[in-house]
């Protein structure tokens, strides 16, 4: 049969999780620029867009007429995270029920865990792509194509109907280096304002005419490869969970070679920081061989890299001679005691181990991020103590290192879902409609303060109690005075350089709201319904310098190196206030 691929136009929407008129969840998947361009390459029209983006430059987008208007035959959709499902299911559904025509497909790891569930439940999707979509999408859209389609068994990794019953084709796609080398992860033409999505700030973006980018700073995130060598308590795509999802046995590295060629690609967008979260052979050797070939190409651009385990002294000094000043390490202890740390981290280090190396980071004057968790699987009191103690030391003996603490939540595939007898807990959210009555709420909820910490974290600890951890962490928000809390100096200085041309109203808009969304104090605020008062704080800096004082203006009556400021933002802004209130005078002369 002759195929007829001219003309079928292919749309990949971006879902972010709304919430009142703001929006988390900023970044697509990475998979989205390969998939696009792979159906490209073959003579389709595919292209990308993010509807947040499309809500802060017109709050009135409308993506069906916009898929009506253009010609889209199909529609492809990823529920990667679970805080999506809600949101993305209501679109798809006014989406089908405007143009029923368009086909919808969509994948992501939540859609591929709870796929029969989807299809079963949800009769406007059409298609559902578990695992690795690249090549089971291309040979979808080509049956699709046809004039008389081929039945749709032989599509890999696909879920369909067929005389009203749910198929499950076998997952026999698993993407190999080779395939993953000949995928183009940074064909970033084919993205929509792609420009302002590498300038979204933190995670909390406000859809407003009136919201503010970061103006200096882009960040994109590398493709180094795919699947992992351990089950971490509470990542959902763990060894365990890849192979349940993907059918994936193993993990693969792409060649440095093509990672370099994407980031070649992006400079030429304007992308100045590169962003890797993949690490499952730590200190093995991959980022030797990648730095060096950065390095021989004499690419010069920021790099944040998530460390799954301990970064070795040798790794952070290469780190740090790839990549430009104020590039940022992120490791995750999860937990102050051992004791729990061995029974619920793949990569195990001890405290030790970990002080020397952000000893090290110290010594090579490189920022870090250090998170935690509060509530972690097996934790007592005491220790969710030794956490917070922990936490406490790093923040006030290295003033390049922030720590953070969250509370852990379950996620489908996750080591502690499939497997809670081991982990001693109970889980609260059992299947797809757990999970999307959870994301509508907290899309709908007006005070995050009446979400509380059990429905928050998804389980129940049988080693410790809500209330427990509640006392815990309400006790630690009343030992430390927010603003005793010792400052990451480089993390905020690096945040403010970046921005020097930036009024100070913008960057309290920008630094500001997103910090706060990131701060260790978020979910203690949220439980407790804390109020703060960000508004007011704002006024009142902007009272003393004036709304159009840039922070170049500030930075040149500074030292170098002395920007105090915290990364909470009512810390921020009274930091502002402290610094301020010494320059004002010569501020304005």
């Amino acid at each position: 049969m002759k195929e007829i691929t001219m003309g079928l136009k292919v749309l990949f929407v971006h879902v972010p999780h709304f919430r009142k008129q703001t929006f988390s969840i900023g970044l697509p998947p990475i998979g989205y620029f390969a998939m696009a361009e792979l159906l490209n390459r073959h003579g389709f029209d595919a292209q990308i867009i993010h509807l947040g983006l499309e809500k802060i430059l017109g709050p009135d987008f409308d993506l069906a007429k916009e898929v009506d208007q253009n010609g889209f035959d199909v529609v492809c959709f990823a529920i990667h995270w679970h805080y999506q499902l809600w949101d993305t299911l209501c679109v798809i559904k006014s989406l089908k029920k405007r143009v029923p025509q368009t086909k919808i497909v969509v994948g992501g790891f939540t859609a591929s865990y709870f796929a029969r569930q989807l299809m079963q439940g949800q009769k406007q999707i059409d298609f559902i792509i578990c695992g690795e979509g690249e090549i089971p999408l291309l040979s979808l859209v080509k049956n699709l194509c046809l004039s008389k389609p081929k039945n749709l068994g032989g599509v890999p990794n696909l879920v369909w109907r067929s005389g009203g019953s749910v198929v499950k084709n076998k997952l026999t796609y698993v993407a190999t280096q080779k395939d993953l080398d000949d995928l183009n992860f940074s064909c970033c033409d084919l993205m929509r304002h792609f420009d302002l999505l590498t300038r979204l700030t933190e995670t909390g973006y406000s859809y407003s005419s009136n919201c503010n980018f970061v103006k200096d700073v882009k960040t994109f995130m590398l493709c180094p490869g795919r699947g992992c060598s351990v089950n971490c308590f509470y990542c959902g795509g763990g060894k365990r969970a890849q192979k349940l999802i993907s059918n994936r046995n193993c993990h693969v590295f792409r060649s440095p070679r093509k990672v370099v060629a994407d980031i070649k690609r992006i400079i030429k967008y304007g992308i100045n920081n590169v962003f890797m979260d993949y690490d499952p052979e730590p200190n093995a050797g991959y980022y030797d061989d990648l730095f060096a070939e950065i390095k021989r190409s004499k690419i010069k651009v920021l790099g944040n890299f998530a460390s799954w385990a301990l970064p070795s002294k040798d790794f952070i000094k290469k780190f740090r001679e790839t990549f430009l000043p104020n590039s940022i390490l992120i490791i995750s202890p999860d937990v102050g005691s051992e004791r729990v740390r061995k029974l619920t981290k793949g990569f195990y280090f001890s405290n030790s181990e970990l002080f020397g190396a952000l000893d090290f980071l110290k010594d090579k004057s490189l920022a870090t991020m250090v998170y935690f968790f509060m509530g972690t699987p097996f934790e007592t009191a005491k220790e969710v103590e030794q956490t917070f103690a922990l936490k406490e030391q790093i923040a006030q003996n290295y003033p390049f290192t922030t720590p953070m603490i969250y509370f852990p939540e379950i996620e489908p595939g996750a080591d502690f879902y499939q497997r809670p007898g081991k982990y001693k807990v109970k889980v609260l959210r059992h299947g797809l409609q757990d999970f999307c009555n959870y994301s509508k709420r907290m899309a709908k909820v007006k005070d995050l303060g009446k979400i509380g910490v059990e429905e928050q974290m998804g389980f129940r600890s049988l080693t410790l109690s809500a209330q427990n951890l509640l006392e815990i962490t309400r006790c630690h928000q009343q030992k430390i005075p927010l603003a005793d809390v010792k400052p990451s100096a480089l993390r905020l200085e690096t945040r403010l350089r970046f921005s020097r041309d930036c009024s100070i109203k913008e960057f309290l808009a920008v630094a500001g709201k997103g910090l706060e969304l990131r701060t260790s104090y978020l979910a203690t605020n949220q439980v407790h319904g804390v109020k703060c008062e960000l508004d007011e704080i704002d006024s009142k800096v902007l009272e003393l310098v004036g709304e159009g004082t840039t922070v170049a203006d500030i930075l040149k009556r500074l030292p170098g190196q002395s920007v105090q400021f915290l990364l909470l933002k009512q810390a921020v802004t009274a930091a502002l206030c402290k610094l301020l209130r010494h320059h004002v005078l010569e501020i304005s002369k």
